[in-house]
């Protein structure tokens, strides 16, 4: 029977991740305060003690206007990233801070960063615990902690990301609703005229841009509030919590108490945004700037890190919607590109034809330990060398004559220090500890190589500091203040800096002998990140399109002492901060210093945690919890527990194969604490195998349909490596297998045939795989391969054996067109080479051409050539059922040669598939639906409905 259904559409539930790991040798301790278990490695006790006292502290603040107080929370501190992130999340239940904070302050803030994680992330856990109540809570009780998860399907993720933006805002003065980055490009949007509709500021875009969901939410939540009250969303979520079955349920709920559903609450507030922000601005003075870049601007595109690299020209980074990924361009003073090559790169530095930036590199087992190091590009031979190994440095800044580095680096207690490189080697030339809780960012030189401006921030605020080489010392410029001021950079005997001081960014002076400050542009959007030579002045300016590099000449403009700076900042935040506590709350002398006892980590307490139960869906080509790829689709119920550590899992499960529409249940366990990981699991499973074979008494091929019962347990052990890098995902694994079969109830069996009977097989398996990055609107990676091959055989049993040998690759070049895609498949199996009527068929990994049926074969080899391409982003909506975001087309053509004793058998199909992602409901994932039509080598056209991607 021709399968024309390949994925499930009504599956709610999938796979948890098995998520990443912190290196063996850590040793694990942890504090129990009243209202969370915090979990930290050895040697971090002082900043675990801050964090206890700060969850404590925050806790009652939190909760004033969402009402449920959330249990106990298992808070895990991860000192072994250079990542800058943190979560509160299910399945289970738990939150995570990773204690590096970013350099960019005109996105985050200077807010001492465990003041941000606490505000911000701990909201999420009131937000998960106001929702599981009412019907929730039956699917709560019913589907364990995923069923949460489903009840908050109807919230947009505007909903929970600006709610926790009120809050980072309201209990301090700083967060990033205070900052004008934040809402700069809304608010250009808005002053420019440049309207969108509510379905593409929620689902976004692949052709317009549109700000992510954490700056609408912010716009949103806190015009909600300011309207309708501090309340306002502790009603919304009560409400839809008893209805939550509705896909509309959030936007019901919300019309319930405001009137409004959430699409008119968005219109209301862009109105009254546009009002009160033209208001604000009418009277504003724009400082003339000359643009550089003259390129025509196909989309929306973004010109940043702009630097010079001599009189002439300019090194920038540069991406747009519909461009490849970023690229390093140098543009001269005619505004002519010249293309450098694709980057990963973030804050850069450039000298002598030299440019510097931190990359992060991973270790390669242990996910949760990554390193940032310095790269050096020589812009003229476009090689790139990796200067430092296994380091923690960000923000390098090349010395003017090009001999030094200065990089901020950021050791696992949560210590900054000024570090100077060696240039050429990467050996430490000069060092400043500090030894108060500042972290620094942004290290800039003067033009004599002696001096380094750079920020210094922690709970008191921020300021500049600049440090002399020849004397060690540091001397701060001005006083610390709650202003997020950032990249300092020299000018004269001053220092230039972004502020948001008059509510749009802009760039300001500070006089290093007398600290008056005076503004220095007055942009109408936002200018940021000055770079000077001489007297010209170069930043990166902000208009409807995107980013621009502009340039101004310091001498001809007119600074505006700091006195006369007229404030055109809205006043939302103020409000919303005397709805909370009327106060900057986040403030060192007001959080507690209890000391709390200090015990080692029981691992063993959290090691079976039950936290979800339902079914799930596996696609097809999808690494599975072994870290081994499955190119079988499935379905399945299953029970799940997992630890807090991400080390240890298991699950029992019932699922289905759709290969060989056959039923199996299982237990697993995987335990990842290792450098190799290790998964038990035992089960029965159905299996249905249809191949061809030799009649012994007609000597004629015939084609046998086989069934049987298998009852096994097999252990699997492996290594996932990660050697990703710059612009490229890389990775490799390899693994064994032993499985102990007992095989009943076989139906097929030649005359001497037991049929029946116990035997173990051995199995080896390796991949590698290398993908580059991708851009918005690609639909698989402009370069890649995947490459994978196993072994396994019986080699303790003579009764029943077999063997099997796979390998299968896939390839992926550009197409004809920016964003086109060609993928080659070469694949390759060899089972059986004789008609032994005890042979054992292992399962298939190699799909046959589309639209045939599938049959097991001795040998067979599949060629594959898929052509990919994006045909419309219509951005349309039909009324609230659906937004369609891009429709996709890919012609393919799949050939196969399939042998049994001698016989070849060639199968051939050749067709077309369209699909479409589109989001329905108003929810805010997507799915892709699409079809397919295959013509086969006997003349018939085969058709099937498809569902690709069901991301729940």
């Amino acid at each position: 029977m021709k399968k024309t259904f390949l994925l499930a559409t009504s599956i709610l539930f999938y796979f948890f991740s098995y998520s990443q790991q912190n290196p063996n040798s850590l040793k694990w301790y942890e504090i129990n305060s009243k209202n969370a278990k915090i979990i930290f490695p050895k040697g971090f006790e002082n900043e675990a003690q801050k964090a206890a006292n700060l969850i404590d502290y925050i806790y009652p603040l939190e909760t004033k206007t969402l009402k449920k107080q959330p249990k106990k929370i298992p808070l895990i501190i991860y000192n072994q990233s250079t990542t800058s992130n943190a979560f509160v999340g299910l399945r289970p239940w738990r939150s995570a801070w990773y204690i590096t904070p970013s350099q960019y302050a005109a996105d985050l803030g200077t807010e001492d960063w465990f003041y941000l994680l606490a505000s911000h992330e701990y909201r999420h856990a009131v937000q998960y615990t106001t929702s599981n109540q009412h019907f929730t809570k039956f699917m709560n009780i019913m589907f364990g902690e995923t069923g949460i998860l489903m009840g908050q399907y109807s919230y947009p993720f505007w909903y929970f990301e600006g709610d926790a933006v009120c809050m980072e805002t309201a209990l301090s003065d700083n967060g990033r609703g205070r900052l004008p980055q934040f809402d700069m490009g809304i608010r250009t949007m808005i002053l420019s005229n440049k309207n969108v509709s509510y379905d593409l500021a929620k689902f976004r875009s692949y052709k317009t841009f549109y700000p992510d969901h954490y700056k609408l939410g912010w716009l949103l939540t806190s015009y909600a509030r300011e309207k309708y009250g501090a309340d306002i969303w502790n009603k919304t979520i009560e409400t839809s919590s008893k209805y939550s079955f509705w896909p509309y349920a959030f936007s019901l709920a919300l019309k319930h108490h405001t009137g409004l559903n959430e699409q008119d609450l968005y219109y209301n507030a862009m109105e009254s945004l546009d009002s009160a922000w033209t208001e604000k601005t009418k009277d504003l003075k724009v400082t003339d700037a000359k643009i550089i870049n003259n390129s025509e601007k196909k989309s929306w595109t973004k010109y940043t890190e702009v630097n010079f690299i001599d009189d002439d020209n300019f090194i920038v980074k540069k991406g747009s919607m519909k461009s490849d990924i970023t690229t390093f361009y140098m543009i001269d003073k005619n505004g002519n590109e010249h293309k450098i090559k694709p980057t990963d790169a973030g804050i850069i530095s450039t000298s002598n034809g030299k440019v510097v930036w931190a990359r992060q590199y991973p270790d390669p087992r242990w996910q949760l330990r990554n390193y940032s190091d310095i790269v050096i590009l020589d812009i003229n031979t476009k090689k790139e060398k990796r200067l430092t190994k296994k380091q923690k440095f960000f923000a390098p800044a090349l010395s003017p004559d090009g001999k030094m580095i200065a990089v901020v680096e950021l050791k696992e207690n949560r210590k900054s220090s000024l570090v100077i490189l060696d240039s050429k080697t990467g050996n430490e030339i000069y060092r400043y500890e500090d030894t108060d809780d500042n972290f620094y960012r942004t290290p800039s030189w003067d033009n004599k190589n002696q001096k380094v401006v750079f920020t210094r921030s922690n709970g008191n605020g921020t300021v500049l500091s600049i440090y002399d080489i020849k004397t060690n010392s540091v001397k701060d410029i001005g006083k610390k203040s709650d202003e997020n001021i950032g990249r300092p950079v020299f000018y004269k005997n001053f220092i230039l800096y972004n502020s948001p001081f008059n509510g749009i960014g802009n760039i300001y002076a500070i006089n290093i002998d007398t600290n008056e400050r005076f503004q220095i542009t007055s942009r109408k959007f936002g200018a940021y990140n000055p770079k000077v030579k001489n007297d010209r002045m170069v930043f990166i300016d902000y208009s409807v399109d995107g980013y621009d590099i502009a340039e101004v000449n310091l001498k001809d403009i007119k600074w505006k002492s700091i006195g006369k700076v007229k404030n055109v900042a809205l006043n939302t935040a103020n409000i919303i901060q005397k709805q909370e506590q009327n106060k900057n709350m986040l403030k060192p002398n007001l959080i507690p210093n209890k000391e709390f006892e200090v015990k080692k980590y029981n691992k063993l307490k959290d090691a079976f945690k039950v936290h979800s139960w339902g079914m799930y869906i596996v696609p097809p080509e999808t690494f599975t919890e072994d870290d081994e790829f499955s190119f079988e689709p499935e379905i399945g119920f299953s029970i799940y527990t997992a630890n807090i550590l991400n080390t240890l899992y298991s699950s029992l499960n019932a699922s289905y194969n759709f290969n060989e529409e056959a039923f199996n249940s299982y237990a697993t366990v995987l335990f990842k604490k290792y450098y190799p990981t290790f998964s038990l699991s035992g089960g029965w499973a159905e299996r249905n195998v249809m191949y061809s074979t030799k009649d012994d008494v007609t000597n004629t091929r015939i084609f046998v349909n086989d069934n049987w019962d298998e009852y096994y347990s097999s252990l699997n052990t492996n290594i996932p490596l990660n050697f990703s890098s710059g612009i490229y995902y890389r990775g490799a694994n390899i693994g064994a297998t032993y499985t102990y079969i007992n095989r009943t109830d076989k139906d097929y069996r030649y005359f001497d045939e037991s049929g029946n009977g116990d035997f173990s097989t051995l199995g080896y398996y390796g991949s590698i795989y290398a993908f580059r990055h991708q851009a918005t609107q690609d639909i698989n990676p402009k370069f890649g391969y995947f490459l994978y091959a196993k072994y396994q055989d019986t080699p303790f049993n003579t009764d029943i054996y077999g063997h099997q040998f796979s390998f299968l690759s896939s390839f992926y070049l550009p197409g004809f067109a920016k964003h086109h895609s060609l993928n080659f498949k070469l694949n390759y199996e060899k089972q059986r080479s004789d008609i032994n009527s005890d042979y054992y068929w292992f399962e298939s990994p190699i799909s046959f051409p589309r639209g045939q049926d599938y049959f097991a074969y001795s040998e067979l080899k599949t060629f594959n050539v898929n052509y990919s391409l994006p045909v419309w982003y219509p951005d349309i909506n039909f009324g609230p059922l659906a937004f369609f975001k891009r429709v996709r087309a890919n012609i393919f053509y799949d050939y196969a040669i399939a042998n049994n004793f001698n016989e070849d058998i060639t199968l051939n199909s050749v067709g077309a598939e369209l699909f479409i992602q589109m989001h329905v409901f108003r929810l805010g994932l997507p799915i892709e639906i699409g079809g397919r039509i295959s013509y086969l080598d006997d003349g018939t056209f085969v058709p099937e409905f498809l569902m690709l991607s069901i991301p729940f």
